[in-house]
């Protein structure tokens, strides 16, 4: 088609009010800017510069593919934070094999697997490839998630999951008084589910909005922590995945937790005046928030034994960053400057490449 014909077929199309919006452009340029290969498929954090230490939730494979290559010559520490429980047989194996390829082909570079769990631990230490105990929930912010008055507590229970069968919302079907915090994930969202959960939690309030219409939006760090503050008990209600962030934050607001039992480590930060673990059935998890409503821990005494759990695995994690690492003694302020300017995040690679390799 000649240029004369296009330009003609375009001004028709503008006439007629038919061509895409400037926010169709843009929303289309942004999705093939954030699709690009080289970026993080998933979240990663430049602990150090000098020595180079990576905190990584990036599969192994990618980070050989579009990280590793670029550093080949550098003495480089990788932490890497699976995201899901290691004790899962099909996924460890997996991960193990893509670490140990990644040091085969890159051998100045090492991993460090951050195992949620001791048995983690184990399982990862028999396959040959390093791990230590370093629940990744301890490398949260805790200055972004704090307590808020008992007086603005509307809700009796704050449910903060995405919208995907291993959550299990359903268990929270009995609860009368409840906030939900979810999104949507396609990649694990079904709408046969979706419509299972918009039917027995009828009766919720969705922080988000409805997930099912045009009112659902996404909401960053502060727009979380505020709604926590409305709630009385935090509840975790999946029977198998990670560390479980949203049961960190809930205990750094002071909130005790109402959790199935799980794999993933979640229950490390746990301790029994501060959390249930039940049957996982809507009539348990209902009893459970009832009781932490009715006797509430004492103010501050969750959020404060939580940040002595925390600092025990920080102490763990800066003592391999000196002592394996070569990295300076860690102050207070150190981690401070890391927690809350560093988070876990997605990074452009390239960036991080240059980054390390100009120090």
């Amino acid at each position: 088609m000649s240029p004369k014909i296009l330009l003609s077929k375009a001004l028709r199309l503008w006439r007629e009010r038919r061509l895409p919006s400037v926010s169709f452009w843009v929303s289309r340029a942004v999705k093939r800017h954030r699709e690009r290969t080289w970026r993080s498929y998933d979240m990663l954090s430049v602990v150090s510069v000098n020595p180079p230490v990576l905190l990584s939730g990036c599969h192994p494979s990618k980070l050989a593919v579009y990280l590793q290559p670029q550093l080949a010559g550098l003495d480089l520490t990788i932490f890497y934070r699976a995201g899901w429980t290691m004790e899962d047989e099909p996924s460890r194996m997996d991960r193990v094999a893509a670490i140990k390829d990644a040091q085969a082909r890159f051998p100045r570079h090492r991993y460090i697997l951050a195992a949620a769990t001791l048995r983690e631990v184990e399982l990862v230490s028999s396959s040959g490839v390093r791990a230590e105990f370093l629940n990744e929930n301890a490398f949260i912010d805790e200055h972004s998630f704090v307590p808020g008055a008992a007086d603005n507590q509307v809700f009796d229970a704050v449910l903060d999951a995405q919208i995907a069968p291993y959550k299990r919302l359903e268990l929270a079907a009995a609860v009368p008084s409840l906030l939900v915090l979810t999104y949507v994930y396609e990649g694990r969202f079904t709408p046969a589910y979706g419509e299972r959960i918009r039917s027995l939690l009828a009766h919720a309030t969705w922080a988000n909005g409805n997930f099912w219409d045009a009112s659902y939006r996404r909401l960053n760090r502060r727009q979380v922590a505020d709604w926590y503050k409305k709630a009385r008990v935090g509840l975790c209600l999946s029977a198998l995945e990670g560390p479980n962030l949203g049961s960190i934050q809930y205990l750094l607001a002071d909130l005790p937790v109402v959790s199935t039992p799980s794999l993933g480590g979640r229950d490390e930060f746990f301790s029994d005046d501060c959390a249930a673990i039940v049957d996982a059935e809507p009539a348990a998890v209902a009893a459970a928030v009832a009781k932490f409503v009715r006797n509430r821990p004492p103010a501050l005494s969750i959020r404060r034994r939580t940040l002595e759990k925390i600092y025990s695995f920080r102490r763990r994690f800066g003592d391999i960053l000196v002592r394996d690492c070569g990295h300076a003694a860690l102050d207070e302020a150190w981690w401070r400057e890391f927690t809350t300017n560093r988070p876990i995040a997605y990074q452009d690679l390239k960036k991080v490449a240059a980054l390390l390799r100009a120090a």
